[in-house]
């Protein structure tokens, strides 16, 4: 039953998204958005985005478990998830990182030490995987450090 009027508020809040869009959106809008973008392109956009939001989802899940030995539904962590990507879009200075402690502890119940030190350990595995990938980046791709001292020389 819960589960139901979950899907049932998601279903209303995405046909009142869908609805607010056609009011607000000028006449001819969707057309030059479909003239302009190809709608296969767009489709793939979109699972790709949402993909990446269950990864990031299942990286939470992962880090609770060991964390906290506790495994939490994939649902509510999702929701936790975009709802902490939101605020940390929308707080300066990424001060919006504090909502995911908040959010875990209030919705799933789990202690702030295991929240915050999760975070952390998600920060520190980012900074790892984008040094990596920044280093194969030099290193795989002929050209990218001359790029940079003519930029460097530029400025």
């Amino acid at each position: 039953m819960n589960g139901q009027r979950k899907l049932l508020g998601v279903g209303l809040f995405t046909i009142l998204a869908i609805a607010l869009l056609l009011l607000l959106l000028p006449k001819g809008a969707f057309q030059q958005i479909k003239t302009a973008y190809a709608l296969p392109g767009i489709c793939l956009a979109f699972v790709l985005y949402v993909l990446s939001y269950l990864i990031i989802t299942l990286r939470w899940q992962l880090l609770f478990r060991e964390l906290d030995r506790r495994r939490v539904a994939v649902f509510p962590l999702l929701c936790i998830s975009s709802a902490h990507n939101l605020y940390n879009q929308i707080f300066p200075a990424r001060t919006g990182e504090i909502s995911f402690v908040l959010l875990a502890r209030r919705f799933e119940k789990l202690d702030a030490s295991v929240c915050a030190s999760s975070l952390v350990l998600a920060r520190v595995f980012d900074f790892l995987v984008m040094g990596l990938a920044g280093a194969v980046l030099l290193i795989a791709v002929p050209g990218v450090l001359e790029i940079e001292q003519d930029v460097a020389f530029l400025v």
